[in-house]
């Protein structure tokens, strides 16, 4: 399946941390949106494809895992896309990762298509355990 992206919507996601472990402040590294993903993806090759897959699935994974609740207002008040939109990206990269030769080879490849096949129930499984055991404030 093949997610067409909003253009007119964007979200990003920090890269970076601005401190290092050490308390030393850091230049900050510009934001990630998801759009990049997609230049990022036509630009690459097929090893990069592997990670990039994997870093935009685990990106959206953790929005969608700590904050279902922000995107369904968001997409109430403005328009932008739900909850579900983020599910089918993660999807999306997670079977394309899964798929992908370098998963055979770092043994990820069950788990990867597992996960895909099953993302949705595993996402609210995640949602009702982070919101009874993680306090994120408010």
């Amino acid at each position: 399946m093949t997610l067409k992206w909003p253009t007119t919507w964007r979200w990003s996601v920090p890269t970076s941390a601005s401190r290092d472990p050490g308390g030393v402040r850091r230049k900050p590294r510009p934001k990630l949106y998801s759009i990049d993903y997609v230049q990022a993806l036509e630009n690459a090759r097929s090893r990069e494809k592997f990670f990039i897959h994997i870093q935009c699935a685990n990106q959206f994974l953790v929005l969608t895992c700590l904050f279902p609740s922000f995107l369904h207002r968001r997409a109430e008040r403005r328009g932008a896309p739900d909850v579900n939109y983020y599910e089918q990206v993660v999807v999306s990269h997670l079977d394309a990762a899964g798929r992908h030769v370098l998963s055979q080879e770092f043994a990820l490849h069950d788990v990867l298509l597992r996960l895909a096949g099953n993302f949705p129930p595993v996402r609210r499984a995640m949602n009702y355990t982070l919101s009874e055991y993680l306090n994120l404030g408010n």
